[in-house]
């Protein structure tokens, strides 16, 4: 929850799930909040999609000049708060082990009625899906029901972490697997913002065990208790709503002295 009295210097916010539907677009009512707490503070977009996807959904943000830095792939790439291209900081393509063991998962899988493209990503961020990236609504919808029964995606994050410990791998939007180097992650962020303040917050929706926001939560977690800090704090939106992002933004807002 925020800490009462705190005005944070830079807040870092998840995408999916947080100020947008999963796959979605950032809604202008949202862009207009946010171009107003960047008057006070830095405002950056924490997210685990590819460049060109983060760019095509965040353009009311971009167009209001608010974002400071937007981190795609977990915090394998860059952009500045125009869009343009900064750095990548690692590329690294997947072994062929991995390659061989998503595709046994796969064909393993006792979900029958499967899309196509399993994998999808750029040099450095991944994404693997047991559905597939291409399907119909009526395979979204068997899947999430199958996901949500047989706890899959959870199974498959554990076995994927303990069999290949170079890579880190989180459970991805509402049905995918994030795969990223070892070293990257959301938490790879914080600690880079960390070496310029201790006044950060960071705002999610997927704090549970090996979700997409974990890591940043869980290490701000650790981080604050080890270091007696009351500034550095994780909120969680719980699934996105408009009426309830626009809340939480407007509560943010206001501890930095900016009233509607």
């Amino acid at each position: 929850m925020l800490v009462p009295h705190v005005t944070p210097k830079i807040i870092v916010y998840d995408l999916d799930g947080t100020l947008c539907p999963h796959g979605g677009n950032v809604e202008q009512h949202v862009a207009e909040l946010l171009r107003r707490q960047s008057n006070v503070a830095e405002v950056h977009i924490c997210t685990a999609s590819t460049i060109g996807r983060t760019r095509d959904r965040i353009k009311n943000l971009i167009e209001k000049g608010c974002l400071t830095r937007v981190w795609c792939g977990h915090g394998t790439s860059v952009l500045d708060g125009n869009g343009e291209f900064i750095k990548r900081y690692v590329r690294a393509p997947l072994p062929d082990e991995l390659l061989e063991k998503l595709n046994f998962y796969r064909n393993q899988s006792t979900f029958k009625n499967k899309g196509t493209v399993p994998l999808a990503g750029d040099s450095s961020c991944y994404s693997f899906s047991i559905l597939g990236k291409r399907f119909t609504p009526e395979q979204r919808y068997d899947y999430l029901g199958h996901a949500q029964m047989y706890q899959e995606r959870f199974k498959l994050v554990s076995m994927l972490r303990a069999e290949f410990p170079a890579w880190n791998f989180y459970m991805g939007g509402q049905t995918g697997i994030d795969i990223v180097p070892k070293g990257f992650g959301k938490d790879s962020v914080i600690k880079r913002l960390l070496t310029r303040t201790d006044k950060i917050c960071f705002i999610g929706d997927d704090f549970r065990k090996f979700g997409g926001d974990e890591s940043a939560a869980d290490y701000i977690e650790s981080t604050a208790k080890k270091w007696n800090l009351d500034t550095l704090f994780a909120y969680r939106i719980d699934g996105y709503d408009s009426v309830q992002v626009r809340q939480s933004i407007k509560r943010i807002n206001q501890l930095m002295g900016i009233y509607f």
